[in-house]
């Protein structure tokens, strides 16, 4: 039986969702602006819907020490870097955490964290990354991250391992 939700964000396309416990959780993706239905544009915060509490909770990207207090409850502010508006790219967990990889020209090199208990983001540069759209991936411990996807303007596709720098 399917059973609709009340809240839901905006409707999108080109997003990625991941589910974490009890938690799903949606980010990026292109959606229609609520001021004019011929512009599009890229969501650079995270939604997430929990499961027990039946409610819709947004983490938005807050800048220059924004307080909190002017936020709805539905509203969760997050600190560090500032994440960016990524479509095609993949959401996915690790240690517990968020972690968001390929989708953009320009930032296809970052891997953004995001530690949930501390609302709080980290980019990490990964050297000599491919420009990969939509990547799949999957966490391999102790190994690091295989990572298969394809680069649509070079018609390549790529297979590989991120992994952390090995101390020569």
């Amino acid at each position: 039986m399917w059973i609709k939700c009340s809240d839901s964000p905006t409707p999108r396309s080109y997003h990625s969702t991941v589910v974490l416990g009890k938690r799903i959780y949606i980010y990026g993706g292109i959606q229609k602006s609520i001021f004019s239905k011929s512009f599009y544009h890229d969501d650079p915060d995270i939604w997430v819907y929990d499961i027990n509490q039946k409610q819709l909770l947004k983490y938005i990207n807050t800048k220059n020490n924004f307080s909190s207090k002017f936020l709805s409850n539905n509203l969760i502010a997050t600190n560090g870097p500032i994440t960016h508006s990524r479509c095609r790219a993949t959401l996915f967990s690790m240690n517990g955490n968020l972690a968001i990889l390929g989708g953009s020209e320009r930032f296809y090199e970052l891997i953004e964290f995001f530690f949930i208990n501390e609302c709080k983001w980290v980019h990490l540069r990964i050297k000599e990354m491919p420009n990969i759209e939509s990547p799949a991936i999957y966490v391999v411990k102790s190994k690091g991250l295989f990572v298969i996807g394809k680069n649509n303007k070079e018609d390549k596709l790529y297979i590989g391992l991120i992994k952390e720098r090995e101390n020569i």
